[in-house]
């Protein structure tokens, strides 16, 4: 049997799709860009083309990865942001759905739903209220995520915090890496909203949650409900580049400028339920990581020239 990834050509993606292999799955590989690792080409957006690779490869479970997944690509365009994010997760569920096999669905959600909370740490029953477009559109597959629960598909929401540390995130303008690498080239550290509180959590910890979550759906019908993938430590930009500064030994300066409306100013979750429905616990720490990701660019330096 076959665990089918859509978005395996992304920052998770790909990480997850190596662990996965590694650990003797048998690994199917669905997206729209072009990869010569055993990656098939694969639109969520083309219905037909998916029920058919369903079908061929026994799928009998899927982790549903790909969207739109940066809050600034889906506000310069809404219309192509709710096209991947709302149209191809429906598309997804109901070839699930309709696969004879009836796969189990992992879907990768965000903390973008919650918007901005008041209470802290965030529980998975708080209000979801997203500040922003690709907030919104998540939400909007969760709700078609819960009927086809509801109708008796197995689908476990995982809604994951900011993440970082994948190889690929050095061509992405993710805050964790273009704060490294201005650091490392010796530039100033440009933070929008100095104050403003994350909630970091590393690519493998991710992986591990989702590892379980698949373990948890090889064993019941039903999945589980919406759960947080976070670190539950909240990290102030401000933190987050004097810390950067400090363990790379750099003299760049810090840049501070206005907030971006359209994130949340704060969020951190809360990571119990994932511990008691899996076992989970997220064991990488926001410095180890930056370590690992330093080193990474630091001895990879096409690497480092390409993120300029």
């Amino acid at each position: 049997m076959t665990i089918m990834i859509t978005g395996s050509r992304g920052a998770i993606g790909r990480r997850l799709k190596t662990a996965l292999v590694k650990s003797g799955e048998c690994v199917f590989g669905y997206d729209h860009g072009y990869d010569p690792d055993h990656v098939e080409y694969g639109d969520i957006n083309d219905q037909h083309l998916l029920r058919d690779k369903l079908c061929d490869m026994k799928v009998e479970g899927i982790i549903h990865l790909a969207a739109v997944s940066r809050v600034q690509l889906s506000q310069s365009d809404e219309q192509r942001c709710f096209c991947v994010n709302v149209e191809g997760s429906r598309n997804v569920f109901n070839g699930a759905y309709q696969s004879q096999l009836k796969p189990w669905v992992i879907y990768a959600s965000t903390r973008e739903v919650y918007g901005q909370q008041e209470h802290f740490p965030v529980k998975e029953d708080a209000s979801l209220i997203p500040c922003n477009v690709y907030g919104q559109s998540k939400l909007k597959a969760e709700q078609i995520a819960a009927g086809y629960q509801r109708a008796g598909l197995s689908i476990t929401v995982m809604r994951l915090s900011a993440v970082y540390g994948a190889i690929k995130h050095y061509q992405e303008n993710k805050v964790v890496t273009a704060l490294t690498r201005q650091a490392l080239l010796g530039r100033d550290l440009e933070i929008n909203g100095a104050h403003n509180i994350f909630d970091f959590i590393h690519v493998d910890d991710v992986i591990r949650a989702i590892g379980l979550a698949i373990e948890r759906c090889r064993l019941q019908k039903k999945g589980l409900p919406p759960i947080n993938v976070c670190s539950g430590i909240g990290t102030s930009l401000e933190q987050l580049a004097q810390t950067i500064l400090g363990m790379i030994n750099s003299n760049s300066r810090i840049i501070r400028k206005n907030a971006d409306s359209s994130f949340a100013s704060r969020f951190i979750g809360c990571p119990k339920l994932a511990s008691d429905l899996m076992g989970w616990q997220p064991l990488i720490s926001l410095e180890e990581g930056i370590q690992q990701f330093i080193e990474m660019l630091s001895s990879n330096h096409h690497l480092l020239k390409e993120a300029v």
